[in-house]
């Protein structure tokens, strides 16, 4: 897994923008191109990259742009066009965290090992029968 390593933020990428979108931590301190850079000779140096960690560092580093581009120009004044492009980013990036926690609730539920039950066909419960 990749972490990210600067000289404000050590941990993984995910936690970087958590602490970022809470504003716990400054984003305009942070250089997005060393993240991306290191990204980059990390990738270089495995030989199976997994896809869902690309697409998971393409995400992130979707938000951390957006983020730092309104933090560093809050009074740029952009069109209705590209203001509707970037609620429609916005809108797939909540939208990409939400598939990634039910996927990770999914993970645990298969690694509980719990049984599965399933619901009684239409005529199995008229007469009060188990499934098979």
């Amino acid at each position: 897994m990749y972490r990210v390593k600067t000289e404000q933020f050590e941990g993984p990428l995910s936690l970087l923008l958590e602490l970022i979108e809470k504003r716990k931590l400054d984003i305009t301190r942070l250089s997005l191109a060393k993240v991306a850079d290191d990204f980059l000779i990390f990738i270089e140096r495995k030989e199976n990259i997994n896809l869902a960690n690309l697409t998971d560092f393409l995400m992130v580093a979707a938000q951390l742009i957006l983020i730092k581009s309104k933090a560093l120009l809050p009074f740029f004044n952009i069109t209705t066009e590209e203001e509707g492009e970037l609620d429609n980013l916005e809108d797939r990036l909540a939208e990409y965290r939400q598939f990634k926690q039910a996927a990770l609730q999914l993970e645990k539920m298969l690694n509980q090992e719990l049984a599965a039950f399933c619901q009684p066909r239409s005529e199995e419960r008229r007469v009060g029968k188990e499934c098979r």
